[in-house]
């Protein structure tokens, strides 16, 4: 759990959002693509179940991870900010 704790804190700081943004129902696509990431980061680096994902970021329902997976897993083939971004996190994570 340390380890999700601190994806997604790193997945903030890059976002330059505050941590609670993580968790708010706020949908703005200036939290909700970070908050998206950290859901993808959280499957692919930990392989996290998608109902633990969804937990992890107070979400009620898992197929909200699910579908923030599969929409990022997507983005990364089609969008050259939304790869370098990924890439730029996992650096920070692995540093």
């Amino acid at each position: 759990q340390r380890y999700s704790k601190k994806m997604i804190v790193k997945t903030a700081s890059h976002s330059q959002i505050v941590m609670k943004e993580m968790w708010s129902p706020n949908r703005d696509k200036h939290i909700g693509v970070p908050r998206q990431v950290a859901m993808y980061l959280l499957r692919s680096e930990l392989n996290l179940s998608f109902p633990k994902i969804a937990v992890e970021l107070g979400r009620k329902d898992h197929t909200t991870a699910i579908h923030s997976v599969e929409k990022i897993e997507k983005a990364i083939k089609l969008d050259f900010l939304i790869r370098e971004q990924v890439a730029e996190i996992r650096e920070k994570l692995y540093a």
